[in-house]
């Protein structure tokens, strides 16, 4: 191989290693984002849901006038 054509394999397969690495990582920390926003009862008490008024009545927390 020459050296410019080299060169330019060894960059394609660089930057195509770079994209993978970057899809696995946003893959990972999207799902850690979601089991951490599951285990620690997300979104916010500021913006309360149907869902987190149904998570916190079955597990006993009282519900406060404010959140109607």
């Amino acid at each position: 191989m020459e050296k410019p054509v080299r060169r330019r394999v060894v960059l394609a397969a660089l930057i195509g290693v770079l994209v993978l690495l970057a899809a696995f990582l946003y893959r990972q920390l999207h799902v850690g984002w979601f089991l951490f926003a599951l285990r620690h009862d997300y979104p916010p008490k500021t913006f309360v849901t149907v869902r987190s008024l149904l998570h916190k009545a079955e597990r006993g927390y009282p519900l406060s006038a404010e959140e109607f």
